[in-house]
């Protein structure tokens, strides 16, 4: 029935934003993390999605993991 529809239309439109509302705090969690490392002269050549970890099951917390190609500001050479 054209209810049914406009429900299934409700409900994918309403699961997209709580994905899109998810991957905004995911994104800004990771840019944070960024500043901060940015801040304290730490330059990060390796990152990728393999690094991002989520602290705990059913949690929208990240850390970065395997750092091992960073490197202080300092001990770059151009």
């Amino acid at each position: 029935s054209k209810v049914q529809q406009h429900l299934q239309i409700l409900q994918n439109h309403t699961e997209r934003i709580a994905y899109e509302e998810e991957a905004a705090t995911i994104a800004s969690t990771l840019a944070t993390i960024i500043k901060y490392l940015h801040k304290n002269d730490v330059i990060l050549r390796n990152l990728r999605p393999e690094s991002i970890v989520f602290e705990e099951v059913d949690t929208l917390e990240i850390k970065l993991m395997d750092l091992s190609l960073a490197i202080q500001k300092k001990d770059y050479v151009d």
